[in-house]
């Protein structure tokens, strides 16, 4: 079937099961920790503007070292060294220097890793099979996010954030494990600067207008249920029942992108997630209508991104220096960061309440989805296309 026939992207897929439990501490948490801290949201828009700008300045170097060290070996680094990094929050008690050093360190080794991560995956992966691939790391990422966040708010909760932290720490390390195991598939020679300004950029724009959806609906959404929870043991729980109302749909989506469903799940997932942005801006405000609206993240999850992926990673292996391509999707996904970061800070500064600033998401739907759209030729038609494949 393909789903489980590439021994090298299985690793990474376990590889990237133990890194989403570090993310949901890193990201979702940590955004909570410091609600809990007293900082304000427009305060925390502005630090992690400052990683991403860390992370677009850091790309020069981790480059040069990801073509002296291999793929590999750079996807470790970066996995111990945000590892490592979590101990630098362990004893925060509000903003201060240790706050910005973690912001600062998560940046460099954040550039370092997921360009490598990115390139491997891409390149070890199977052209006819790269839906079913990406729908089993989705699968897998989706069960830790079903488990992880109730638990660490339970943890969070009885025995303080410092020990979410630090099981983060011990998951990224050892996704170490299985990424040392993999098979490393024929690698083009990583180009020198020169040669990379001269890689396409489809990637980047695509990257930076992915990147305007995570950085402000994703984002403000986290805080937002936070918020609406009232305390970390229910916001955990909160997040885990939305995910697990979808976790087996994203095989099927996988299945429907590699029977060329691409432009029907697009048009499917597209329209049904900007409804759920404007359901979650004016309507939601219990902990109740957070899980109803966070089941609408199947059309997101299972049917828009996968089709939005999939061409990216198929480009990205054709291209001439694989690495130079995915490091300018990266690139482009910083710019966006930042962008959109600073104008969260700048809304939420001005009085703007959180559940206006998410419609800022909008943008990250409607334009990815219309250059993946265009990626996938005219030889099926669409609505015909949406309609067929729930039967298939």
């Amino acid at each position: 079937m393909g789903y489980l026939s590439n021994r090298s992207i299985n690793l990474l897929n376990a590889h990237s099961l133990l890194v989403v439990v570090s993310d949901q501490a890193k990201v979702l948490f940590s955004a909570a920790f410091f609600l809990s801290e007293g900082i304000p949201p427009w305060a925390i828009a502005l630090l992690w503007a400052w990683h991403f700008a860390a992370r677009l300045l850091a790309r020069t170097g981790t480059i040069r070292l990801v073509r002296h060290a291999g793929l590999k070996a750079s996807i470790i680094l970066g996995a111990l060294g945000n590892a490592l990094a979590f101990f630098l929050l362990v004893p925060v008690h509000g903003l201060g220097w240790l706050v910005v050093a973690y912001f600062t360190a998560i940046a460099v080794f954040d550039s370092l890793y997921w360009m490598a991560y990115h390139s491997l995956f891409c390149i070890a992966g199977d052209h006819e099979h790269r839906g079913k691939q990406m729908a089993v790391r989705s699968v897998l990422g989706m069960l830790a996010t079903a488990i992880v966040p109730a638990v660490s708010g339970v943890l969070a909760a009885t025995a303080g954030f410092g020990w979410v932290f630090l099981v983060g720490a011990a998951a990224v390390a050892l996704s170490a494990l299985p990424v040392w195991l993999v098979a490393l598939p024929e690698i083009p020679p990583v180009g020198p600067v020169r040669e990379g300004v001269k890689t396409p950029k489809w990637g980047f724009t695509l990257f930076a207008a992915k990147a305007s959806y995570d950085n402000s609906y994703l984002f403000v959404w986290g805080m937002m249920v936070f918020l609406i929870a009232g305390n970390v043991a229910l916001f955990g729980g909160i997040i885990a029942v939305g995910i697990a109302l979808q976790v087996l749909l994203f095989l099927m989506g996988g299945y429907w992108l590699d029977k060329g469903k691409g432009k029907a799940m697009l048009l499917g997932g597209g329209p049904a997630t900007i409804m759920k942005i404007a359901m979650q801006a004016g309507f939601v405000f219990t902990p109740l209508a957070v899980i109803a609206t966070n089941a609408l993240n199947f059309f997101k999850d299972v049917l828009f991104d996968p089709a939005v992926n999939l061409p990216y990673y198929n480009r990205g292996k054709a291209a001439r220096d694989p690495v130079w391509y995915m490091a300018w999707g990266e690139m482009g996904w910083d710019v966006g960061a930042i962008a959109t970061l600073l104008l969260v800070a700048a809304l939420n500064y001005a009085g703007l309440p959180l559940r206006a600033i998410i419609l800022l998401g909008v943008v990250g739907v409607i334009v990815p989805g219309w250059m993946a759209y265009k990626r996938y030729g005219n030889t099926q038609h669409p609505a015909k296309g949406w309609f067929s494949m729930m039967r298939r």
